[in-house]
């Protein structure tokens, strides 16, 4: 059997298949998986995984393009991408928002004192995106975040970049998320 015929049938495995081989997962109530074990047998919370330049599976049928070549790990629910200067951190809810209104609701969260928001729809795709208006103490550029929402399935991004001339590659990279049919 190979992995297609195996991600065919669970579209979640296809998120594991970097992973070091003889690592244990769990499958959780919602479906979703999360590692274990190592091969050692060691628990782990952080998973690395290899570059990715361009395009990036971001699990559960997310997809975003990305702006050059990033590192990324696995870290919790979790996947975080990053370069010198510039850090994203996705998340994706494989479960799907059972309630249209709370879909919504998730979309309007935003805070009063939010700058550049934005609120685009692209099909059944919607992106809400906005910064934090206060830059962090350690001097980084106010932060970027991001909802997706396709249906009921939910993605979050949140960057955080040390030179304001990123905010248009991080704005970019959210734009480009998508979500294949069936995924």
């Amino acid at each position: 059997t190979d992995v297609n015929t195996v991600a065919n049938f669970d579209a979640g495995i296809v998120a594991l298949v970097d992973h070091p081989p003889g690592c244990e997962y769990v499958r959780e109530p919602d479906g979703g998986s999360r590692a274990q074990r190592t091969p050692e047998g060691r628990p782990i919370d952080r998973v690395t995984l290899p570059d990715v330049d361009g395009p990036c599976d971001l699990g559960f049928g997310w997809g975003m393009e990305l702006p050059g070549r990033f590192l990324r790990r696995l870290d919790g629910d979790a996947q975080v991408l990053w370069r010198r200067g510039l850090t994203l951190h996705v998340t994706s809810h494989q479960k799907a928002v059972a309630d249209p209104r709370e879909a919504e609701a998730l979309m309007r969260r935003v805070p009063d004192h939010a700058l550049d928001r934005i609120d685009e729809t692209d099909g059944e795709l919607r992106r809400t995106c906005y910064r934090v208006r206060d830059p962090l103490a350690d001097g980084r550029c106010p932060p970027f975040q991001g909802l997706a929402l396709d249906g009921s399935h939910l993605l979050n991004v949140s960057a955080y970049f040390d030179d304001e001339a990123d905010a248009a590659s991080v704005l970019s990279a959210f734009r480009s998320i998508r979500r294949p049919s069936g995924g």
